[in-house]
């Protein structure tokens, strides 16, 4: 993952993450984001438990998704500069983290 993240940091031009916190504070400081975030007119909670999780260091080996039966189509580098590319075309704009509160209205087909 900091491969991926320097990578990110790279290719969009933004600054690349420069400290690390043991998961656990990272969770608590998460779920206090979150408990925060019902208080607060804000779109989205500043972090929550989710991006702490997939934020971990990682380290995927292609041989195990090989062994799945997944071949790799693309280089993931370039996987990732086509997301740049697509968040670039919007602003890199920031997005909703949070689930919404209120119902979903169900999608209603010609008639």
């Amino acid at each position: 993952m900091r491969e991926v993240f320097g990578f990110i940091a790279t290719h969009a031009d933004v600054n690349a993450p420069r400290y690390s916190v043991p998961r656990g504070a990272a969770m608590a400081f998460a779920r206090v984001m979150e408990a925060v975030h019902r208080l607060t007119p804000a779109q989205a909670p500043f972090l929550t438990r989710s991006l702490v999780h997939v934020a971990q260091n990682w380290h995927a080996e292609t041989a195990a998704a090989t062994r799945l039966g997944i071949e790799p189509t693309t280089a993931w580098q370039d996987a990732v500069l086509e997301s740049i590319d697509e968040r670039r075309a919007t602003g890199f704009a920031w997005p909703s983290l949070a689930q919404s509160a209120a119902p979903v209205a169900a999608k209603q087909g010609p008639q």
